[in-house]
């Protein structure tokens, strides 16, 4: 049953795929990169493409609407190790949906879509997916058309977030416009959305007969997911509870990828918004992330990490990173 990590904006950079690879994950997606910035040489959206030989398999996630800006994209990419290219057509954001990227492509005709995706498929060298929404909103609920035209044009595959533009993050998944996907086509179809725990997403699985499922905000903070995703749907039971010791493990492990590849002070301050995700679940964890934001140096955070872990286990209690109920109940 394929896992993927998604192509998370700002977050799915290599030290972040890593950590996720040496706690199960197998199958990943770069950041979101934009086609336009890659073809005009962006410095930022080329090291974005940054790889390791233990980073596979890895796929490319391309954001655009030119048919020609993404065919010249692809020029860049075929040397790389990459072994498939995504369309993005589901980012909600407005300054990408203003220009008509991303989620925006929603509000075009299918066949202007089906256009894109074939002139991608001619090109590449890998096989082609498109990540959708469900519609731009509840009066234009295009997933089914927008999915066979992109079957029709040679898509190999298509994820469907189960959300429509103008939701972005909130509100419910609607589980059954991603069935109906499912059964409109012949090509894979993966799930997406509030994929944070083992129950929800095979209760994703079990209502919408997808073919796998994309999980994005439930890595964050959460390495262990994929490992305890599969072994729910193999054995009905996960190892959920994490102690202290092993959350400052992981922590620790995180911030040394993060400086390998950015520096000591670089490392560091990126690392600041993972201290978060990966304490949110401590009781005391709020005087604790109030402190990293004023840390520069991988020594410093990594005292505070070692206090963390020293903390009083009363202040702190244990970690499970799937006890809110909201999201194992129906709130999703």
């Amino acid at each position: 049953m394929p896992l993927i990590l998604a192509p998370l904006a700002g977050v799915s950079d290599l030290p972040f795929r890593m950590m996720q690879r040496r706690y199960g994950c197998e199958l990943a997606f770069t950041e979101m990169i934009s086609a336009r910035s890659l073809v005009y040489g962006s410095k930022q959206s080329l090291s974005m493409l940054t790889t390791h030989e233990t980073d596979r398999p890895l796929g490319v996630q391309l954001l655009g609407n030119d048919p020609e800006m993404l065919v010249r994209a692809l020029d860049i990419l075929h040397p790389m190790p990459f072994c498939m290219v995504d369309i993005n057509a589901a980012c909600p954001v407005p300054k990408v949906t203003s220009r008509g990227e991303g989620a925006g492509l929603l509000r075009e005709e299918p066949k202007r879509i089906a256009a894109l995706v074939e002139a991608v498929v001619r090109a590449a060298h890998w096989p082609v997916t498109i990540k959708i929404r469900t519609g731009w909103d509840v009066d234009s609920l295009v997933a089914v058309d927008v999915a066979r035209a992109a079957e029709d044009a040679g898509a190999s595959g298509v994820c469907v977030h189960g959300r429509t533009r103008m939701q972005h993050y909130g509100g419910r998944v609607d589980r059954r416009a991603i069935a109906e996907v499912k059964q409109a086509v012949k090509i894979p179809v993966i799930a997406s959305g509030d994929a944070f725990s083992p129950k929800l997403i095979k209760r994703m699985l079990d209502e919408t007969g997808c073919d796998g499922v994309m999980i994005a905000r439930g890595a964050l903070g959460n390495p262990w997911v994929f490992q305890d995703v599969m072994a729910y749907l193999s054995t009905g039971t996960y190892g959920a509870r994490r102690s202290i010791a092993e959350i400052c493990a992981a922590m620790r492990e995180h911030i040394g990828l993060c400086c390998d590849y950015y520096g000591d002070r670089g490392g560091t301050v990126l690392f600041r918004k993972f201290f978060t995700w990966y304490a949110k679940g401590l009781k005391a964890g709020r005087q604790f992330k109030e402190r990293v934001f004023t840390v520069t140096e991988r020594a410093a955070m990594l005292a505070i990490i070692d206090e963390l872990e020293k903390a009083d286990p009363q202040v702190l209690s244990l970690y499970d990173a799937y006890d809110m109920t909201m999201l194992d109940g129906d709130g999703s």
